[in-house]
């Protein structure tokens, strides 16, 4: 049997890493692999000129920093691996038209810009990053690229999840329309029968 076929995308610190976790915590008993594509940045990014600074920084957020030829072929031993759910996240996860028409469900993880700076500051920051460093890069590049490449996104999902508040009760209903699509899990009783 085919896998159930999740995306879950979004902006830079939107919530989809922490939603995918909550969703595997809900599918607990069910074969579910995950595919995070920020594991397919190519190791040599392009650079763009910062819009803030005038500096040039790596291009992270556009679709040449991608292994794009990886990431296919890893989606399609994923679609062929036995998992009965396999959840796609990361600011690429629905931007190919051709792997996102094969997605059962499209999640897009809306987050406002400025809660998504924060969050980028704090995370940044605590790896050695200065303020004035992430700024520049948020300011200057990722913010352009979001809404060139993702935010359009937003559009073509099935359901938009506000991920200032991804709450116990958004990720129950998203993982109970998961599990209403896969066969009945096989209970034995207690005594194997």
């Amino acid at each position: 049997m085919a896998p159930f076929l999740v995306g879950i995308g979004g902006g830079s610190a939107s919530g989809k890493s922490f939603l995918t976790e909550r969703l595997v915590e809900r599918l607990a008993g069910r074969r579910v692999m995950q595919i995070h594509t920020d594991t397919f940045f190519r190791k040599e990014k392009p650079r763009m000129k910062s819009r803030f600074s005038g500096n040039f920084l790596e291009d992270f957020n556009q679709p040449a920093s991608w292994d794009l030829d990886r990431f296919v072929a890893a989606f399609g031993e994923a679609a062929g691996s036995g998992a009965e759910v396999v959840v796609v996240e990361g600011i690429f996860a629905l931007y190919l038209e051709s792997v996102r028409s094969r997605y059962d469900l499209t999640v897009f993880v809306d987050t406002p810009s400025d809660e998504r700076f924060y969050r980028r500051i704090r995370r940044r920051m605590a790896l050695g990053v200065t303020l004035e460093e992430e700024a520049d890069y948020f300011l200057g590049t990722q913010r352009f690229r979001h809404q060139e490449f993702y935010e359009p996104l937003r559009a073509l999902a099935d359901v938009v999840i506000n991920g200032s508040e991804i709450t116990a009760r958004k990720v129950a209903v998203v993982a109970a329309y998961i599990q209403s699509m896969l066969p009945p899990v096989d209970r034995e009783d207690s005594t194997g029968h």
